[in-house]
């Protein structure tokens, strides 16, 4: 399994890259591919109505050797000046194969935020056009997972990915099982919350 580090996870929907230990046996003029597996890992976030880009006034990255867990912190700034600490973490668990965390802070500097935040089950993603997957089912249980069940093209592979979201605080949440997982937050500012 493996995932890029790549800065772009964090932004308004785009191609990402998340292969599975499975090959796709190509055809008499394909070649033999790793499978991209859907992508647990993409998400909008929108704060005031206002998607979060990577224009930034600040940003720190940096990967723990030991634990394998890529830490980012981003300084975002809305078109109004408002300004928000966007910080995640994430890993591949070496113990427990196939598990991904991903965990995202949103903080606002000095003024209080509505928060959207979309996210799921990506099975779009190709290797240059063609994708290796067929949706089987796909479910949502209760509120917080999501389930897809995929079979490689060639019917030698079955795949299963999960989406689990937990969101802290006083939220709305909508599930679907072919859109995304939606959380509405308000937060409050740091400085009004020391207040």
């Amino acid at each position: 399994m493996g995932f890029a580090p790549a800065m772009k996870r964090l932004h308004a929907p785009d191609a990402r890259d998340v292969s599975g230990g499975a090959v796709s046996s190509g055809g008499k003029s394909e070649i033999n591919e790793l499978v991209n597996l859907p992508d647990i890992l993409g998400m909008e976030i929108a704060i005031n109505g206002e998607v979060f880009s990577l224009s930034r006034e600040a940003w720190q990255r940096e990967l723990d050797f030991a634990s394998g867990e890529l830490r980012r912190s981003v300084v975002w700034r809305t078109s109004n000046g408002t300004g928000y600490t966007i910080a995640s973490r994430r890993f591949v668990s070496a113990d427990q194969l196939p598990l991904i965390v991903l965990e995202i802070t949103i903080t606002p500097l000095d003024a209080d935020a509505s928060v959207l935040i979309s996210t799921g089950i990506d099975a779009t993603q190709t290797n240059h056009g063609r994708q290796h997957l067929d949706e089987t089912q796909v479910r949502v249980f209760g509120q917080h997972l999501m389930q897809g069940i995929y079979t490689t093209q060639d019917g030698r592979s079955d795949v299963a990915i999960s989406c689990c979201c937990m969101v802290s605080g006083d939220v709305q949440q909508c599930y679907t099982a072919k859109s995304a997982v939606c959380s509405n937050i308000p937060v409050r500012s740091f400085m009004q919350a020391r207040q």
